[in-house]
Order: C-alpha cells, then structure tokens, then sequence
C-alpha cells in the first residue's frame, strides 16, 4: 500500500540532482517539430508578406475605384525585388467627389521608369474605398494602361 508521503516525495530523478530533458526533446519528432516551425516561420516573414502584398494589390485593381494621385515624395526601403529598387511612394490621392487624402505604396521601380514617379507626377491608380490606405498603380507593366505622361 502506498502512502501520502511516497505519493507526495519528488520523483528520482529530481531528489538525486540529475538533469533530465523534456520528453518531446528526446526524440526526433520533438526536433523535427522545432525546425518544421523555424522554417514555418521564416517562409511567412518573407515570403508571405510578398504574396499577401501581391494578392492586396489585385484585389484593389480588380475591385477597388479609379482616381488620380499627384507623387508627394519617394523614399528607399532599401529592398529590391526583381532588380528592382522597392520605394515607398507617398501619394495625395484624389477620388472624384471626395476630399484628397494621403497614402504610401511600396512599388518596385525600375530604373528606367524612374522620371514617371518624380514628385509632382500625376497618375492614375484605383484605391479600396473601405480601406482608403489600399492603393494601386494602374500603368505600367502587367497593366492594362501604359505609362502616364510625365505631368498633368
């Protein structure tokens, strides 16, 4: 019969000092777990933010309403996606029969596209009128417009 007292006493392990593992580190599973959600990790902080990015953007240029947009100013992120320097373009955003209002894209710029985002440029995007800070370049490669005139 078992008493209170051996009931209530540490186990061996811990009376005697011996340092002992968690039981999902023993084995390999316990690994293979860790480094399936490092990796996991890693691939949503990189790769994820991108495609989110890309998804947002379709969904504004399918979706969302036209406007003009006059470059306030452009400032490096310091990325470069596809030799591509990414820049972070502030916009005033004008929709028709509303007030402007400012917005940042983050857009790869190509080097020789480089004189269509000087600041003062107008050009035409579409924005997502229940998240106004969802804006989107309509010109360009991969766009059903061409390039916009360098000024209004």
């Amino acid at each position: 019969m078992t008493d209170v007292f051996t009931l209530l006493r540490p186990p061996r392990e811990i009376r005697t000092g011996r340092r002992i593992a968690p039981v999902w580190l023993l084995g390999g599973l316990g690994v293979a777990l860790f480094f399936t959600l490092v990796i996991g990790f890693t691939l949503y902080m990189t790769v994820g933010q991108l495609v989110l990015g890309h998804w947002r953007e379709q969904q504004v240029l399918q979706h969302g309403l036209p406007a003009q947009a006059q470059i306030i100013g452009l400032a490096d992120t310091g990325s470069i996606y596809n030799n591509d320097h990414v820049v972070a373009v502030t916009l005033e955003v004008m929709p028709p029969g509303q007030p402007p209002y400012q917005a940042v894209v983050d857009q790869p710029i190509s080097v020789l596209n480089v004189t269509y985002f000087a600041p003062g440029n107008f050009v035409p995007v579409k924005y997502d009128p229940a998240h106004p800070d969802h804006v989107a370049f309509t010109f360009g490669p991969g766009h059903s417009g061409a390039l916009p005139p360098s000024s209004p």
